[in-house]
């Protein structure tokens, strides 16, 4: 069996992850992992009880080497994917463990990202923020992490370009795909609602009865501008920019 090389699809929640995660896991060179979240549950979730503070680093880069060699090592498939946005969170630990890892960064628009997250929060999940500045909050938590992300092995999927046009963004999304060694993507996990949880959204193709796939033009890509307050407007402008300097230090818009 010859080592995986891990693929952490990474986002802020709502941003896409989950659908891109499914895309991936539909190639037979890729085991989906789903949202393992290895990780974070190492470096941000543990439950410590009365252990001493002194044990804790020794035990978490333990459990993290561990996790490093299952991400590795445990599938039979070229690459393993796992499709947390959690993992957004901890970039630098990951990178420090897995040196090799590829990542797949899905960004979508601040606004788009709260109007899902109100649907969420209207829904019963509670993280998802009860106001629009709770959302907008949490979009920053995990996009200010851009900045860590190495753009050498960095690839950007820009949810709202996709939606614009998933008819002809498919071709370049699986083309650009198949040129990292993941070919034969089905378009027909498009068809599925990701949203976690949730009641299903509209989706992005729809399968005939003889199982063909028609792309159709999904959810809106558009959503109403934001009324922010000052501080909040210059931190998403912040993360616009270190989005511009990701792609202008190398990363991939997989978009098309």
């Amino acid at each position: 069996m010859r080592p995986s090389t891990p693929i952490f699809v990474l986002g802020s929640p709502r941003s896409g992850t989950s659908m891109m995660g499914a895309v991936l896991g539909s190639s037979p060179e890729v085991h989906h992992l789903d949202e393992l979240a290895g990780f974070y549950l190492v470096w941000r979730d543990l439950r410590w009880g009365r252990a001493l503070a002194s044990h804790k680093r020794d035990y978490q880069l333990f459990l993290a080497h561990a996790t490093g060699n299952y991400y590795r090592t445990a599938h039979d498939a070229p690459f393993s994917c796992d499709s947390s946005p959690l993992n957004l969170l901890v970039v630098e630990e990951i990178r420090e463990a897995l040196p090799e890892a590829q990542f797949i960064l899905c960004f979508r628009d601040v606004s788009g990202v709260s109007a899902s997250l109100k649907r969420s929060y209207d829904q019963g999940f509670e993280w998802a923020g009860s106001d629009i500045f709770e959302r907008v909050e949490l979009w920053l938590r995990f996009y200010r992490n851009i900045a860590r992300l190495p753009a050498r092995s960095t690839r950007v999927f820009r949810y709202d370009e996709f939606a614009s046009d998933p008819r002809s963004r498919w071709a370049a999304l699986a083309s650009s795909l198949e040129s990292l060694g993941i070919p034969s993507v089905d378009p027909a996990v498009l068809s599925v609602s990701h949203a976690t949880g949730a009641t299903p959204r509209p989706t992005f193709a729809e399968q005939d009865t003889s199982g063909g796939v028609m792309l159709s033009s999904g959810p809106s890509a558009s959503e109403p501008l934001l009324d922010l307050r000052g501080d909040q407007e210059k931190a998403v402008s912040e993360v616009l920019t270190m989005l511009t300097a990701l792609e202008a230090g190398g990363a991939t818009n997989l978009s098309g």
